[in-house]
């Protein structure tokens, strides 16, 4: 009897720590700030190195999903920010987010109410950085007056947990660093 409870004691752990391991890291880390720095966590690739609905895990504990397109490329871009934020390399989509399948995106996951930040550089004039909810409806952009080639930082507020896909709807621009 002594060895039967022992035993559904130690199941019931062991239930309890395969569900925590199969939480979100952001259901874990409320309050953490998840950083992707495309110049120290990414190496660059030109285009066609990717295909359509490939995709990998960047930044802070894999926290953001890059999803590929196949003309993107990540790219030498050397700029300053005017918050004294340096960077050597970009994402550069080459093409407008395609909704159907996210490619030409980048996903991430709240567990509740976020502000993310982007370091970005217009790709062309009235090109807004977007943010889409998985149903592909606009969250929040930015750039309705962009230039091109200049350089921005925008900061915007997600009001509820979800996923997420940074990207844009009238064509490339380049992402330097984002922060949720």
């Amino acid at each position: 009897m002594k060895h039967t409870r022992i035993n559904r004691m130690l199941a019931a752990l062991l239930v309890m720590v395969m569900v925590v391991a199969l939480l979100p890291v952001s259901v874990l880390a409320e309050g953490k700030t998840y950083v992707l720095d495309v110049s120290k966590d990414m190496t660059a690739f030109p285009p066609g190195t990717y295909s359509n609905g490939a995709s990998d895990k960047f930044g802070t504990d894999g926290y953001f999903i890059l999803h590929y397109g196949e003309k993107m490329k990540l790219d030498t871009s050397n700029k300053t920010f005017s918050d004294g934020v340096t960077a050597t390399h970009r994402i550069n989509f080459q093409s407008k987010t395609d909704t159907s399948d996210w490619s030409y995106s980048l996903e991430f996951t709240c567990a509740s109410a976020a502000t993310v930040k982007i370091w970005w550089v217009a790709g062309h004039d009235a090109r807004r950085m977007t943010i889409f909810d998985s149903q592909a409806n606009i969250v929040a952009a930015d750039g309705e007056d962009a230039v091109r080639n200049s350089l921005y930082i925008s900061t915007f507020e997600v009001g509820q947990a979800g996923t997420y896909y940074l990207g844009s709807l009238e064509g490339s621009n380049y992402i330097f660093r984002v922060e949720v």
